[in-house]
């Protein structure tokens, strides 16, 4: 499935702006969906933007439990069926762990959404080798 939109702020109306998909996003209503880093940024649009459209919403996050409980309510206020779960990515057993128990309670995965990150906050030149292999890790 090949869709176009413009994420946009979480307020109103909507999350997405449609830009003409190629196929209906409606298809989308009651999909099971995996987000990894669905807390915040692009990743909390992704999140909130396809449980708009009926997707069973499951997302991971590393650290920040506030973001992610921040995220959650937002969907639960609209009714929409969006789930947080702790797990550091770089943590294949994590991991493992996750997609299990979503298969235990869901029956499937229709969509997985990568979008988990990180980014010393330095300038290139100061970022020291271990927080290159950090980021690269996730």
């Amino acid at each position: 499935m090949l869709c176009a939109f413009a994420p946009l702020p979480l307020c109103g109306e909507g999350i997405f702006q449609d830009r003409g998909a190629v196929s209906s996003i409606d298809s989308l209503a009651g999909k099971v969906m995996l987000v990894t880093g669905g807390s915040r940024g692009i990743g909390r649009a992704i999140t909130l933007g396809f449980a708009a459209r009926g997707c069973h919403v499951t997302f991971c996050y590393r650290s920040n439990q506030a973001a992610a409980n921040e995220t959650v309510v937002a969907a639960l206020e609209r009714d929409w069926s969006v789930e947080a779960r702790q797990v550091d990515v770089a943590d294949s057993s994590a991991v493992q762990q996750m997609v299990d128990d979503l298969l235990a309670r869901r029956g499937r995965i229709d969509v997985l959404v990568n979008n988990a990150g990180i980014f010393p906050q330095a300038a290139v030149t100061e970022i020291s080798d271990a927080d290159w292999d950090e980021a690269l890790r996730i």
